[in-house]
């Protein structure tokens, strides 16, 4: 229940696209804005975190629902992600991140 009245008083005074940590990194909470039809809600974001927990992306992946989760699942399955990014790695080049520096 405590979870339940945390995300509450987040989705009552929380900003539109305010970011908010849990306990587990590269896992976050936003409130999303709402529109003339819906009210605001709140969705799981995952975002790759740096060696701090800090976000390290601008928007990570929304997650609203168990579908959400569910197609997201599948997607990631899928055996072509991992081909093309063996293509992918042949083609990019290196970033910042990936670079080792041979001293």
């Amino acid at each position: 229940m405590e979870m339940e009245e945390e995300l509450r008083g987040f989705l009552k005074t929380g900003k539109n696209w305010e970011r908010t940590r849990t306990k587990t990194q590269g896992l976050f909470i936003r409130k999303m804005p709402g529109s003339l039809k819906k009210e605001s809600f709140l969705a799981i974001e995952l975002n790759p975190p740096d060696p701090s927990g800090n976000p390290t992306k601008k928007n990570g992946i929304f997650i609203r629902s168990r579908k959400d989760l569910e197609t997201y699942r599948a997607l990631l399955a899928t055996p072509q992600i991992e081909r093309i990014l063996e293509v992918l790695a042949v083609l990019n080049p290196a970033s910042e991140s990936d670079r080792v520096l041979d001293i």
